[in-house]
């Protein structure tokens, strides 16, 4: 099973239009020769909309290109989604359920561990055994980032992560450097840092929240979350109206 939809890929595409470019090429420069078309049609032609359209997806595959080899892959949410695909195949009257992807106690369990047959079991009265099986035989058999599966224990399911997925992982990593993977959803987000007493006298003190405040901002943006940076000075009314009477007492016709 495969997750997804077959699309052409962006190389084949442009070959395609290079080839057809020729091909249209060919025949227009032969009617033009004949003197069957003049130069008008020759620049509007569709070998120039193609060459457009040619450069158009060569923009579209250096892009994916980039978007492909500049994002970090979610591991456990990749394997989270495959679980749930398994689930929903073998237990389609379930309600949705949390799928724990969690790192096992010892190495020999493998790269990632997970429970969700048991809470399963729980439900449906059977045994985590059984369950962890049925899950197995509906999990995706080809999907690039999963080498083996195993049930241990009690309903453990066991999952080894395939070595050619992580070279390739570390070796884009080697080579593009690391950045986030988009989010799902985007969000506008304010974040209170900073903060001083203005009332007060600064300290060494307010750099602390002040730079952890900026790192979360830096973080989000990267993201691609809208982010409202707020510096909430406090109630700073009663602190100088303290001042102001101090100051009138002390000298009156200040």
């Amino acid at each position: 099973m495969k997750v997804g939809i077959a699309e052409t890929p962006l190389s084949e595409r442009i070959e395609q239009a290079e080839m057809e470019i020729e091909r249209l090429n060919d025949i227009i420069h032969g009617m033009k020769d004949k003197g069957s078309i003049g130069e008008e049609v020759v620049r509007t032609s569709d070998s120039v909309r193609l060459k457009y359209r040619l450069e158009i997806l060569k923009a579209e595959a250096e892009r994916e290109m980039k978007c492909k080899r500049s994002y970090v892959k979610n591991v456990v949410g990749m394997i989270s989604a495959y679980f749930r695909m398994a689930i929903d195949g073998a237990f389609p009257q379930l309600p949705q359920i949390p799928i724990p992807i969690l790192p096992p106690t010892t190495k020999k369990f493998g790269d990632y561990q997970c429970n969700v047959a048991m809470v399963i079991a729980g439900k449906l009265k059977k045994s985590p055994k059984s369950v962890a099986e049925e899950i197995l035989v509906h999990f995706p058999k080809e999907t690039g980032v999963v080498d083996s599966l195993e049930v241990a224990g009690g309903g453990f399911i066991n999952l080894t992560l395939s070595r050619t997925f992580l070279q390739e992982e570390i070796q884009g990593l080697c080579l593009y450097g690391f950045r986030f993977p988009p989010p799902l959803h985007f969000h506008r987000i304010l974040v209170d840092f900073s903060s001083p007493n203005v009332a007060k006298e600064m300290h060494v003190g307010h750099l602390r929240s002040t730079i952890i405040g900026d790192s979360i901002c830096r973080l989000l943006e990267e993201l691609g979350h809208q982010v409202i940076r707020i510096n909430h000075i406090g109630d700073w009314g009663t602190q100088f109206g303290m001042l102001i009477a101090h100051l009138q007492r002390g000298s009156p016709t200040t």
